[in-house]
């Protein structure tokens, strides 16, 4: 869905407390996502990962964002 100016939206933002259970959480939406992956983008972002590859993610174009804290 996109907003009325006609730019994409975040639909969901993911919380979970630890990174090895956010990659799970990852892995298992890559299996939901699997035939629209197209439509559907999903980031994960993570405290434990070095933000110099965080900062490269186009947040434009981001449906869901997954994130330890």
């Amino acid at each position: 869905q996109r907003d009325p100016d006609g730019a994409p939206r975040v639909r969901a933002l993911i919380l979970v407390p630890t990174r090895e259970l956010s990659e799970q959480v990852r892995d298992y939406l890559r299996s939901l996502t699997l035939y629209c992956t197209a439509e559907v983008n999903c980031v994960m972002l993570s405290a434990d990962a070095p933000l110099s590859s965080q900062k490269c993610v186009n947040y434009y174009f981001l449906n869901i964002i997954l994130c330890s804290f």
